[in-house]
């Protein structure tokens, strides 16, 4: 077990060396693990779960193009090439637990339909601290924690959370996409919500699509539809609705529910 300071309302988190579990909504500094004697660490005000190689996954000529398409005439010319998903998930929030994957710096964007706060318990994590530390400022909410996890070793035992988000971060993310989406399902209840970019298998639009992506998304991966579907088969999940965006469908908004 491990020994907290705080006792959580309703989230259980575990240890990520030896998976033993506790309680800690409000995870501090000091919490430390009794079996293996890891302890949580804190960085700028933000829980530490691990030890992590820190990057934003932008970098280079990329992060130079995203901001080159931030002035507004090419900030609309990438709305339309990306169009983002405009989905409402409220009625997957509200009074509901939440795990919010890669969760990034900010909520005030135009293709998030929700307010963190509404959630019954809200969990961000994400690997990058100064990404932590603003949308904790953001977001002073005692229902919501912010921390610092890996995303393919997740801190939390099964069935965790009724809602888990992933949006625009799997393409982000290294790593083998099928262990991935393991490890959201695994912690998955009711819903997994994904919004991401969908690789075509036609050959001139896919080079569309690589040249942009590499110039300005800055991914590392990106799957066709075929792929998304096997990592979703091999992960237990089913797919509950699917809407498609953008010039060449590339943008894909799903939400999924475990097969059993």
């Amino acid at each position: 077990m491990i020994e907290s300071t705080e006792i959580s309302k309703q989230v259980i988190w575990r240890c990520p060396v030896c998976n033993c579990s506790f309680i800690g909504s409000g995870i501090n500094a000091g919490n430390r693990c009794t079996a293996c004697d890891f302890t949580v660490t804190q960085k700028s005000g933000i829980p530490v779960m691990g030890s992590f190689d820190e990057t934003s996954g932008q970098t280079g000529m990329s992060r130079i193009l995203s901001d080159f398409f931030s002035y507004p005439l090419l900030s609309h010319l990438r709305t339309f090439l990306e169009q983002p998903a405009q989905i409402d998930l409220k009625p997957y929030i509200a009074r509901r637990q939440v795990l919010d994957v890669g969760c990034g710096p900010s909520y005030r964007q135009k293709h998030l339909s929700f307010e963190p706060s509404e959630a019954a318990e809200f969990v961000g994590i994400d690997s990058f601290i100064p990404f932590l530390a603003n949308v904790r400022k953001e977001n002073p909410e005692t229902n919501l924690t912010f921390a610092q996890a890996s995303l393919d070793k997740l801190p939390f035992p099964d069935r965790s959370f009724d809602t888990v988000l992933a949006l625009f971060v799997l393409h982000h993310v290294p790593g083998n996409p099928f262990k991935l989406l393991g490890e959201l399902a695994r912690v998955t209840r009711s819903h997994l919500i994904i919004f991401d970019h969908v690789r075509s298998e036609r050959g001139l639009a896919r080079c569309v699509q690589d040249l942009y992506w590499r110039n300005v998304d800055g991914g590392c991966r990106y799957l066709t539809s075929r792929q998304w579907r096997d990592c979703f088969s091999r992960a237990g999940m089913s797919i509950l609705l699917e809407n498609r965006s953008g010039p060449f469908g590339q943008v894909t908004r799903m939400i999924l529910k475990p097969m059993s």
